[in-house]
This record gives C-alpha cells, structure tokens and sequence, in this order.
C-alpha cells in the first residue's frame, strides 16, 4: 500500500514538473513573438487591383489583371495583418485615373496617396512598382434589350397567379461592339424551375452569361422574380347571349338564350364576379355570309380579376324568321 501512495506521488510530481515546464515554454515563445513583431521590418506588399466605377461604354482589354506592389516599412504588429487575408486595391475609374484616347492610366502619385490614406501613418510607403499602371481600353456600343424569364414551373393543385410574374428591372443595357450587340434581341434568366408552387415568388435569378471571348457585358448580373400566387377555385356563369349585326329587317330566334362560362378567380374575389362582368355574342354576319347551319358564340368580355374564362357551348342553333 505504501508503495502505490509512493510511486502516484512520484508520478504527480513529475507531471506538475511537464507543466510548469510547458508554462514556462510557451511563455518564452509568446515573449520571442512579442519581441519580432516590436521590431521594424522593410516588406513588400503585393495587392490585386479591383476596378470601380468604370463607365459602361468601356471595357479594359489587359490580358493580364495587373498587380501593385509596395514597398513599406512598420513595426511587425502593423504589417501582419497584410499577410493573412486577401491584399486588394481598389481603382476607382472616376476620381483616380486619368484618360487618354484608348488607354487610362494611374499614376505613381495617385497610387502612392491613395496607400498612405489606406495605411494611415503607422506605415511608411517606401516605392511602389509598376511606376505607373496603363489599362488599355475600348470604347463599346450600348443598347437595352428586354429580359426574358426562362421558367418551367407548375402550380399546386388549386394554386394560381392572377398576373405574369415580375422581373425588376424588366431590361438591361447590353455593352459590346456593334457588329455583336446587334444580334442580341432580348437576355434569358437562367431557368426558375419550382414544382407545385403554392407560396408566393420573391427570388433573384442570374442571367445567362455571355462566352468571356464575345467581350460583352451587362448593366445588371441578376433580376428580382416576384409574383403573388394565391388559392384559386372555379367559377361558372350563365350570361345572356347577343346577336349583333342583325338587320333592322330580320329577326332570329336561337336557343340556348344562354351559355355557361366557366372562369378561374382567386377565392378572395369569388364574390366579386357578376354575370354583367362577362359579354357573348353570336355574330349575324358569319351565318349570312357563310350560310352555317348554327352560331358560334364568341366571349368578347370577361373580369380583368379571372384567369381561363371559356364558354361550355361551342354552337348555338338558330332559325331565321321572316
């Protein structure tokens, strides 16, 4: 017994010995760390260009995304944080760049300005390399063409959209050389595809991309698609028929007086639909002219709140009375 209390405190005290050791450790390294990052160090920085504000008209043409790189120099706290995330400078083609006849141009001034107000005082910008950057450039035609909804979509059983959905904005100014816009009519969304849509739409869509070689592009990268779906339920009407285009001088008579016409309306405006919201009428010229042997009712007028009205009769019987 003895034995076992012996060696558990030999074993404790070798293990309280690791972590005073590990303590002691990992304070030195943080000291050490300290100790670098107090120091002033003389780096470059490289950073990804990021253009704004270029005009639509124009399109850079570099083969190649031109890159800035800085020489600086701070203490280590101040550089750090440049080399764990991503290092981009930002173009902004309205204030910062001047313009020649096919190419723009920012400056080694302009760079070195636009860094120290990034920077703030804690860096110093030693150089910046290219000395000036050119971005070649062409200017482009421009025409808006309408946006196109590519869609295959079904509703639920007894769903419906009174309207056509909704694209904002419903065209877009398409940028690029003459001979190429020229073909293009209209934008295609990229397809909304939904099966048994019962809820109401409210979705941005991207816009099918042109190849990168045709050197085109859009005022806008995506549409909003909204649209109000709602319970629908059928309805059904007896409207009175019309003849018209009967002389003063003849009469006929026709049976059916009256025609069904069946009709969609969401449940909320059921009660709102009224027999007088819907107008038949069977034409005297078409028997006069044709000599057929029955009308065929034509429904001329329907509620603009009603989807799919059509009549249940496709022919009224007539004599002509003398």
């Amino acid at each position: 017994m003895a034995n076992r209390l012996k060696i558990k405190f030999i074993k404790a005290l070798k293990n309280k010995k690791l972590n005073v050791f590990g303590v002691f450790f990992l304070l030195a390294f943080l000291f050490l760390i300290l100790t670098k990052l107090s120091k002033s160090y003389t780096e470059t920085i490289n950073f990804d260009l990021n253009y704004k504000n270029v005009p639509e008209n124009v399109i850079i043409t570099s083969k190649e995304q031109p890159t800035l790189s800085v020489e600086v120099s701070a203490l280590g706290f101040r550089l750090m944080p440049y080399f764990f995330r991503k290092r981009t400078f930002d173009i902004d083609f309205k204030k910062d760049v001047y313009k020649t006849k096919n190419k723009y141009y920012l400056t080694r001034s302009k760079s070195i300005q636009k860094l120290k107000s990034t920077f703030g005082a804690s860096i110093e910008v030693i150089s910046v390399h290219p000395d000036t950057i050119q971005f070649p450039f062409e200017s482009l035609s421009m025409k808006t063409v309408p946006v196109v909804l590519d869609e295959n979509i079904s509703f639920a059983s007894g769903y419906n959209s009174l309207e056509d959905f909704v694209i904002i904005p419903d065209s877009v100014k398409v940028i690029g050389g003459i001979d190429k816009i020229s073909e293009i009519d209209f934008i295609l969304t990229e397809e909304l595809k939904i099966k048994n849509l019962k809820d109401s739409l409210n979705q941005n869509l991207k816009l099918k991309p042109f190849n990168e070689n045709q050197k085109i592009k859009l005022s806008h990268q995506s549409v909003l698609v909204t649209g109000n779906v709602e319970k629908f339920t059928e309805g059904k009407l007896e409207i009175p028929i019309t003849i018209i285009n009967l002389p003063s001088d003849s009469k006929v008579n026709y049976f059916p007086k009256k025609v069904t016409v069946s009709y969609y309306v969401s449940l909320k405006n059921f009660k709102t639909i009224k027999p007088q919201d819907f107008k038949v009428v069977c034409d005297y010229l078409e028997i006069s002219e044709t000599n057929n042997a029955y009308f065929t009712p034509k429904l001329i007028k329907t509620h603009n709140l009603v989807k799919h009205a059509k009549l249940k009769h496709n022919k009224i019987d007539y004599i002509l009375k003398q």
